[in-house]
Order: C-alpha cells, then structure tokens, then sequence
C-alpha cells in the first residue's frame, strides 16, 4: 500500500542501517517534573548515554506501555544524540516520519543534516525509535522469507478473488504480529508517542519540547501540541500531514499528489537522449500502466530467481518521486526493463523501498510498525462496496496511481488490535508557535495539507513554501529554506508569512 511505501522510502533515500558500539558512560542532566505527577517515576529516571555509532551517543528511556496504567508493564525507548559542545544547549528531538521510521537511523547516518552551526551550536540533537519501532522493543510480525513470499503473491484486491487473498493476507499478518511482538503493539498510537516524548523531554532536563519532525513526524508534533501546549518549544513541522484525516482524505491526496510527480517524472524523461518511453506524457504514463497490467497478469523473474511482481514495478516507480534527484535512476531502472526486458534495477529500486538488502534481509520492521500505528490511530470499519466505490473515485481523480491505491483500508479492517481510545484533535484552541514547512509539489503530503495543519495550529504558526517536487525540505539543499529552518531554531525569529523558496 502507498502509505505503506512512504515509510520505507524515506529510510530507503535519506537514512541507512547502523549498528552499536557501546563502551563508557555520561550521565544526564537533572530530570523536571512531569505534568502528570503518575509518571514522575519515569520522569525522574536516570538516563546514561553511552558511545555509540563511532562519534555519538546512545541510550534507553523506560516509559509505561499503556498510559492509563502507568504502573503496569513498561518499554523501552532507544535514543541517539550529537552532543553539542554547548552546555547550554537544549535537546532538539527529530523523528523521520512513517510511521515506523527510525530516527535512530537519521541521526546515525544523517549528521550532515544536523551539523549547521545554528544547530549545532544551540542544540544537541537526539533521534529516537518511536515505541514498537527499530530498535525501541520492536514488534515483530514476519520472517524475511515469510516478507519475501508476500511480496511475491500478486494479489489483485480489484477482483473478488483478489479481495478475498488480500483479507486473508492481512488477516494472517495481523495475527502473526500479535502472536510474536510484546504488549507495546495494542499501544503504538501517536498519542502514546508524544506522551514518550513529553517523558523523554522531562527526563533530559528540558523545560520546553524542540522538535523536529518530518512527514508523519509533524503528525506526532502537532500531536504533542495538542496534548502539551503550554510545553512547547520550537517546534518544525516539514511535510505536513493535516490533522484530522480520513482514510479516503489521505489516499485522495496522495494519488493527486503522485500522479502530478509521475507526470512530472514522465515530461523531464522524454526531453532526454536516453528515454526510453516515447510519445506525449499521456502516452509514456500509458505505457507504464501496460507494463505494470503485464506484470500483474503474468510476473516476471530476476535473474536470480525471484519473482517480480506488478506491486514491485509501483514501488519502483514510486520510489523516485520522494526526490527528482533520483529520477535518473528510474529512467535507467526502465531501459533495462523496457529494452532488455530485464527487471532487475527495477527490482534493485523495489527492495529499496522495502528495506530489503543485497543479502536478502529485511533491515527494518517500518512496513508492520506503519500498520500498527495507522489502525490505531484511525480505526475502520470499510467494507468491501465501500473501498470498491473509493478504489474508482482514486482513478477517476488519478488516472494512474488511483488504481494502484485502492483497497488499502484491508489492512486495518483485518487489524486484530483494537484503539483503547480516539486520537486527540489538533484545533485553533490548541493554538502553538510552530514552523510548518510545505512543497509546493510534495507527492506524498500535499501542499494543502500543510495549510491545514498551519490554521490549525493558530496564529502563532507560519507556513514556509518550497517551490520544487518531492517530498519535504529541510535538509535537501535549498539554502532559502536551509536559513529559515536555521534562524528559526537558533533564534527564534520566523521568516516572513507567505515566505517562498524555490
């Protein structure tokens, strides 16, 4: 599913794996008290931060699984941070998006992203696996073989019988998760993420949350605004995704969004020598749509064997839209496919999109973490006519991607866990200094959405635009928005309302 994609191919192009390397120790600063005095035990906790990753510093937070119980069973959450040489500096929280990425992983392998002297001067960065994520007592649901044969089945949910392997699919997944992971997979809803957080914050010695979030990170930001506003520091919010979303909302946002960049993707290839599709941008997308309807019908193999499947070519496809950096990877991946009828680089961009790597392992739980946090925070009760009539309005509205989205809610319909309770509403009462930043052609959280979660958030919030494609922007090398990123969390100063950059 698309949304599903979204979180591995933000680890798959800005992240990477990491291992441990634990020696010596340094200790925390004081701890604060909590807002709810239940929880001053974990507030009060020591935290010991120990060398990791070669240059950086990691450690382990213990907070209660289910809020409502704070002295019931607990979990583990495990942090990261580049120390600044500052001892003023503050921690500046950063989560990747999702749900199920790693902000381990980004701080491990994205250090250039946090080296800016405002940054690094003012704060000291601390990346965290969300709760059931990574390296934060993760669920887990399949084994890389069982992740393999999935992938491999060529389920068709547009048919009955398809629909019906694809309930099935779900349903076993779901019950595999349960019967292998801990009790922290019935409490991996946001709300319960900015609650670790708000611990995270207290336990460090820090009066106010400084939070950076990306893509589904904003929705853990302005969660924890709407929990904690009065504990709100400065606070990015890039790639927004608005509060308040339906299921039908987000996947019709998504397919507009997708199908522009393909489009877009489609226009920059046939300018080029080496494009091997041909024809109007109407006609090149046509002909991916005839590859994908080939591949469903009859899969196609790599040259070691393993099956390709028309869902592969979606993410392959898909991958790329995330950056126009990597548009030239795609167009490769194509002519290999498209004049050698080899899928293998197409195949190569597929695994990336799934955490899959070279020697066949599976690098990350995102795909079920991205699940367990999506059913919880918005439970469904779809049934098949209705995912049939949303499946044809997504294709009316994109021609392309639309019918590649449908069905989506099986997931959650067949999700063995139940929420305990609804996630809380983000509105102008809840009103919070915030610096939203939204791409104007972002595929993957529309620009509309980051208006949304602006006003949303109050008067005190400022949109930031990026005129460009793909998806968020701090951090991709625009200088205009590198500097009001910066300002902002250095001196507290926003860029102008209605700023654009391009």
């Amino acid at each position: 599913m698309l949304r599903t994609l979204a979180a591995a191919v933000i680890a798959a192009l800005a992240l990477g794996g990491c291992s441990s390397q634990q020696s010596s120790t340094s200790s925390s600063g004081a701890s604060l008290p909590s807002t709810d005095p239940a929880l001053d035990a974990f507030t009060h906790q020591s935290v010991t931060w120990k060398p990791c990753e070669k240059t950086l510093e990691c450690a382990t937070f213990t907070v209660p699984v289910d809020y409502a119980k704070p002295s019931g069973e607990t979990t583990t959450i495990q942090a990261i941070r580049i120390k600044s040489t500052n001892p003023e500096a503050k921690p500046l929280f950063v989560n990747p998006g999702g749900p199920g990425g790693s902000g381990y992983d980004l701080v491990a392998e994205g250090g250039e992203r946090f080296s800016a002297k405002a940054i690094a001067d003012n704060y000291t960065v601390v990346g965290f696996d969300p709760r059931g994520v990574g390296k934060s007592d993760p669920i887990r649901c399949l084994s890389d073989e069982e992740r393999d044969k999935r992938r491999a089945a060529n389920i068709d949910p547009s048919t009955p019988e398809g629909l019906a392997a694809a309930h099935a699919e779900a349903k076993a997944t779901g019950e595999a998760c349960v019967k292998n992971s801990g009790p922290v997979l019935a409490h991996m809803d946001t709300a319960s993420v900015a609650k670790d957080l708000d611990v995270m914050r207290a336990a460090l010695g820090s009066e106010k949350l400084h939070y950076l979030g990306y893509s589904y990170g904003t929705q853990i930001g302005s969660t924890y605004a709407a929990l904690f506003p009065k504990n709100v520091g400065r606070m990015v919010l890039d790639g927004a995704v608005a509060p308040g979303l339906t299921d039908e909302q987000l996947n019709l946002g998504q397919a507009r969004g997708f199908e522009k960049s393909v489009s877009a993707y489609v226009a920059s290839c046939l300018t080029g020598p080496k494009c091997p599709l041909t024809g109007s941008i109407k006609e090149g997308k046509a002909q991916l749509s005839a590859l994908l309807a080939e591949y469903r019908k009859k899969p196609g193999k790599t040259s070691d064997g393993r099956t390709v499947t028309a869902d592969d070519l979606m993410q392959a496809i898909v991958l790329p839209m995330y950056n126009p950096k990597y548009w030239s990877l795609l167009t490769i991946a194509l002519t290999d496919l498209i004049k050698r009828e080899n899928p293998d680089s197409m195949m190569v961009l597929a695994d990336s999109a799934a955490d899959r790597d070279e020697h066949g392992k599976y690098t990350s739980n995102g795909d079920f973490a991205f699940t367990a946090v999506t059913c919880l925070d918005g439970p469904l009760s779809t049934t098949d006519a209705q995912m049939k009539a949303q499946a044809a309005k997504l294709t009316a509205e994109a021609p392309f991607m639309g019918p590649l989205m449908g069905y989506s809610q099986v997931s959650c319909v067949e999700w063995p866990v139940k929420p305990s309770s609804p996630a809380p509403a983000v509105t102008p009462e809840s009103s919070v200094e915030a610096l939203v930043v939204g791409t104007k052609y972002d595929p993957a959280t529309p620009y509309d959405w980051a208006k949304q979660l602006t006003s949303a958030l109050g008067e005190k919030a400022v949109l930031l635009t990026y005129d460009a494609f793909g998806h968020t922007a701090y951090g991709r090398g625009n200088e205009c928005v590198n500097k009001a990123v910066e300002t902002y969390l250095a001196q507290g100063t926003m860029p102008a309302a209605d700023t654009v950059c391009s």
